[in-house]
This record gives structure tokens, sequence and C-alpha cells, in this order.
């Protein structure tokens, strides 16, 4: 199974979150590919919304960081990655839905995202973690 499934149909592009055993923390290749769907939904007609949600006990809890050399992994080129996947939702002229389910932390705790993106906690509770957050 992939670690980002991606569905269109009626109209929505769905992309889904696949890693439940890490709480859907993004790879490098995961990121990449997110950034990229998002930024080319602007040229599909046949996408008038996307949903981005996630599988397991998480929506998302930002770069994956893990192993023995987690600190070489959060360099310049995570925040980059993380970056282009904000300036994707920012700049997309549809609107954006997260369907957070569980934690959202780093890149995916942004509720500040523009008006025509949405934020809807799914039926399971949700929290919300960003940097500098108590």
């Amino acid at each position: 199974m992939a670690d980002l499934e991606v569905r269109a149909e009626e109209g929505v592009l769905w992309l889904t979150l696949n890693r439940p055993h890490v709480f859907n923390a993004l790879s490098a290749s995961m990121a990449d590919e997110l950034a990229s769907l998002v930024e080319d939904a602007t040229a599909r007609d046949d996408v008038r919304v996307v949903v981005l949600t996630g599988t397991g006990p998480a929506f998302s809890t930002g770069a994956d960081i893990s192993g023995a050399d987690a600190h070489e992994h959060f360099d310049v080129s995570a925040l980059d990655r993380a970056n282009r996947i904000i300036r994707a939702i920012t700049r997309l002229d549809k609107p954006v839905v997260a369907a957070v389910n569980g934690v959202a932390a780093g890149w995916a705790a942004r509720p500040r995202w523009p008006p025509t993106s949405w934020w809807r906690p799914s039926r399971r509770a949700s929290c919300w973690r960003s940097p500098g957050s108590a």
C-alpha cells in the first residue's frame, strides 16, 4: 500500500497520508509528492476541492525525523519541503479541506491557512500542536 494514497472522485481529490505506524510522519519523497499533487490540482478540470486526511490515530506528526540520526533528517531541506506544501495549499485556487483525525503537528498544525481552506476535526478527538504552543 502506498504511503500517500491518491484518488479523485466526483470532483474531490483525496490525498490520504498512509503511514499510521509512524503517525503519518512525512518522508522526503512523500512530502515532495504531496506538494506536487497540490500544485498540479490547479490545472485539473476534474478537481473542484482537495481533501487531506490521514489513516490511523493521527493526521500527521510532521516531518519524519525518526531513527538514530534523527537530528540529521531535520535540516533546511525538511523545512523547505514543509514550506513548499504550505505554499502549494495557499496558492491553490480551489478549496482545501483538512479532515483531521487525531494528532496534528509540524506542517500539519497550520490552522492559519487562507479563508478558502478549512480545518475540520473528524469524529475522533484532535490535538493541535504548533511550534511555540503549550
